[in-house]
């Protein structure tokens, strides 16, 4: 398991709903639970706060990390995709991104079809790009944070007569990939999710410890998964798709564990006492914490691609 996606991964399900900040002697031994060393999670944590991500202070002895505002963007688009609600219905119009930068920007460039990608959209040519969502907002800031914005412009269209949307769809997306991915993903949680439901049926449910590693390795899992779904309407998608199925087991598995999971966090859990840095629902206040020099925050990553 890669140990910066692990502390994501954590910091996404339990430690933003408990504030935005845990002491090291806390998240050392959760993360132990998956055979990561104290060593490389340091590590991780210094680098994910040279990242601006998570900045480091020290209270009563104890060493402490917390989520930046920039941290708490990311984990909420990803939470957005996760446990979102389903696609609306198609409103048969496709959203187009076409761009013209130069070569000398080209490593700007490649962070903008990255970035185009995580916004679920498919590559239609070199240089354009296409969903059938509205996410004009959401392309204009993208393109501001990258600082290619004067080199995109953004249409609507509709094909005209001729053409299978379906045929589109897979020229632009690797749904076969995605389809297998999820696919992967059933094959090893169903089996799972049934061995709980039967131990809770029988009054053996699930352990504190057990439920809290088995539920985070199936968003940890999932979340591998389903960054490459595209989230396209079911108008578009091909009549056998397994992530319905795998969305579904998903929300149903991991909702199932919460409560359980979240009492052995509980015991193990603590966060630094309010003091120079106050956090409010994972975020820090306007003009305080370690990213207060606005100027100076860097680009978030992609999505949730952690």
């Amino acid at each position: 398991m890669n140990t910066r996606s692990a502390i994501l991964t954590l910091y996404g399900d339990y430690v933003q709903p408990r504030g935005g900040a845990i002491a090291t002697s806390s998240l050392l031994p959760l993360l132990a639970e998956f055979d990561l060393r104290p060593e490389a999670v340091r590590l991780a944590l210094s680098r994910l706060s040279r990242e601006g991500l998570l900045s480091p202070s020290r209270h009563g002895g104890k060493s402490y990390y917390h989520g930046t505002r920039d941290l708490a963007e990311l984990l909420s688009r990803g939470a957005a995709k996760l446990f979102g609600p389903e696609p609306e219905p198609w409103s048969g119009a496709w959203h187009l991104v076409a761009y013209s930068i130069p070569e000398s920007r080209r490593p700007l460039r490649d962070r903008l079809r990255q970035e185009l990608a995580g916004l679920g959209f498919g590559q239609l040519t070199r240089s354009t790009w296409l969903s059938p969502y509205d996410n004009g907002a959401a392309v204009a800031e993208v393109s501001r944070r990258v600082g290619v914005l004067e080199y995109v412009h953004s249409f609507v269209a509709r094909l005209n007569g001729w053409g299978d949307p379906r045929a589109l769809v897979a020229r632009c997306w690797d749904l076969e990939t995605t389809d297998r991915k999820h696919r992967e993903f059933l094959a090893t949680h169903e089996p799972r999710w049934g061995e709980q439901r039967a131990r809770r049926g029988a009054g053996r449910p699930a352990d504190a410890r057990a439920a809290f590693i088995e539920r985070f390795l199936l968003l940890h899992d999932y979340r591998r998964h389903y960054y490459f779904d595209p989230e396209l309407p079911d108008e578009l998608l091909p009549e056998e798709w397994a992530g319905r199925e795998a969305r579904r087991l998903f929300l149903e598995f991991h909702g199932a564990l919460a409560e359980t999971a979240n009492a052995y966090v509980d015991a193990i859990f603590q966060t630094e006492p309010a003091g120079e840095w106050a956090v409010a629902s994972g975020q820090w206040a306007v003009g305080e914490g370690p990213d207060r020099d606005a100027g100076q925050r860097p680009a978030l990553p992609v999505a949730i691609g952690f």
